[in-house]
């Protein structure tokens, strides 16, 4: 091999981590083995391959907690992780190097107890003179917080899930006893805003559960029949096992095909339920639906358009619509401090389908007139606005499936930890390049620094000063009647309720 192309292999291993795994990886969502590892660094540094092969036998058991023999894009990227690991060990020594690289400095090794699985680890401290440091955890990944306080003398607590870069790395104290982490928050300045939030803590007693429930609805043999949702339920799956290593146990599936119990509006709150019990700081949960989604009088007036957002179950005709506060009274609103909820809604009106009090617009985070404010780490991403509709597409080349399902899965299957920026953004490129006027939506309980990585087990603290119901002014309705959808869904009868369905597109070559 040239210098030159070794040269380039340190390059993208420093600059462009993702295209150097993926390279080695031949781009598998399932990452590397050991010994795909192994042939990587022999292949990237000139090192005695004996070296390498006894140092990866070392921290593989740290590096893979949970013994599934291999390792993710995510968990070769994620702050403390392997590729950190490799530039500390293996890059050439301070000064330029052969490939024109200067080397990572080695530094101490400190030892700190997880605020989160309370296992204790080792990190390195870098260059003194910073006030703060963020390390993950090679056990369970959640990130920590070292504080340092407002001298040099190191104050010995650590703090916090955040989610800083990568390469934010600062000196760590030196406590004869080993520091507990502890959460904390931190102010920051997405665009023009700028937010300050207070400290909060929580000490897990055990490492987080995950938790999925996955719905699809195709309504079969009726009008208002579509073909790609139980199609969505299974890409979604994938995507979680495959690219983010969950295990299939942990997920709770309801489609129409017969397959598994059917998704009636009972079954589906009943599993709702199921999701959001017992849930602890540390638990990560995810909830993802696809089928019809409609709109319903609010009674109360909280809505800025005077409509809950509602989806359909397979007996919505008999047993009638779920509302978004139904939702979230269920799976937001009782969830801890420390807890995270990740939620897909692939369905018509489904912008605000769990009622989060801030929605992500041109580049700030808007919040509700009359928001809800809940403890835990929440976020939503919708097919669409309140007021839209979201495809049901079907290609020459592939199965049918939903739009926003099929671009959220295939933009992290290509990059696993992309900030929520990026994500949005990649979300966005697939509806414009299928030629749909649909735009993909980002809600929240907590507002929070869009270049923050999209991470599972990346928790941020609750910093709503306030928690519940702020009231201040009351929307009358303001329905959408579709006659055409009314018709198709059998909705016609029911009052109060403006239907809008999923929309079914033959397209050709999309996505």
């Amino acid at each position: 091999m040239s210098s030159a192309q070794k040269e380039a292999m340190l390059n993208d291993l420093r600059n462009n981590p993702a295209t150097w795994f993926n390279y080695f990886s031949c781009n598998n969502p399932q990452g590397m083995d050991k010994n795909q590892v192994i042939h990587a660094m022999t292949t990237t540094f000139a090192t005695d391959p004996s070296s390498i092969n006894s140092y990866m036998n070392s921290v593989w058991p740290v590096i893979d907690p949970d013994l599934s023999g291999r390792i993710t894009i995510q968990e070769f990227l994620n702050p403390g992780g392997l590729r950190e690991m490799i530039l500390a060990q293996f890059m050439p020594k301070p000064g330029p190097s052969a490939a024109g690289y200067p080397s990572a400095p080695s530094a101490p090794q400190q030892n700190i107890h997880c605020g989160r699985c309370r296992q204790l680890f080792s990190y390195s401290s870098p260059a003194p003179g910073q006030r703060n440091a963020v390390v993950c955890c090679p056990f369970c990944q959640s990130h920590n917080q070292i504080n340092l306080g407002p001298d040099p003398t190191p104050m010995g607590q650590g703090q916090g899930f955040g989610a800083p870069p990568s390469d934010f790395w600062t000196q760590a104290p030196t406590p004869s006893n080993p520091p507990m982490a502890t959460v904390n928050t931190s102010s920051f300045q997405p665009s023009q805003q700028s937010f300050q939030t207070p400290p909060q803590s929580f000490q897990p007693s055990r490492p987080g559960r995950k938790k999925a429930l996955l719905i699809g609805v195709n309504y079969r043999g009726t009008k208002a029949e579509l073909r790609g949702c139980v199609n969505d339920v299974d890409t979604i799956r994938q995507l979680l096992t495959q690219t983010y290593g969950w295990p299939a146990s942990c997920m709770h599936v309801l489609v129409d095909d017969g397959s598994t119990a059917p998704p009636t509006r009972s079954g589906i709150l009943q599993e709702l339920q199921w999701l959001s019990h017992d849930a602890q700081p540390g638990d990560v949960l995810f909830l993802h639906f696809s089928g019809h989604g409609a709109q319903k009088e609010d009674p109360h007036g909280y809505e800025e358009d005077g409509m809950n957002e509602t989806i359909l179950p397979v007996d919505f005709q008999r047993a009638g619509m779920i509302t978004d506060d139904e939702i979230s009274n269920i799976v937001v609103k009782p969830l801890p401090n420390g807890c995270k909820l990740i939620s897909v809604m692939d369905c018509c009106h489904s912008g605000t389908g769990l009622d989060l009090p801030f929605q992500w617009q041109s580049g700030n985070w808007k919040e509700e007139t009359n928001p809800y404010f809940c403890q835990a780490d929440v976020q939503m991403f919708s097919g669409c606005m309140d007021e839209g509709c979201s495809a049901d597409v079907a290609s020459s080349h592939s199965r049918p499936g939903g739009a926003m399902t099929t671009a959220f899965t295939q933009a992290l299957q290509r990059n696993p930890a992309p900030s929520y920026n990026e994500l949005m953004q990649s979300l966005l490129t697939h509806m414009q390049r299928g030629g749909f006027e649909q735009r993909p939506n980002l809600t929240s309980s907590q507002r929070f620094d869009p270049n923050r990585l999209f991470v599972f087990d990346d928790i941020i603290p609750n910093s709503n000063q306030k928690l519940g119901r702020v009231f201040r002014r009351k929307f009358p309705p303001r329905p959408r009647n579709d006659p055409v959808m009314n018709d198709i869904l059998g909705m016609a009868g029911m009052a109060a309720a403006a239907v809008g369905g999923y929309m079914i597109m033959d397209a050709i070559g999309l996505f």
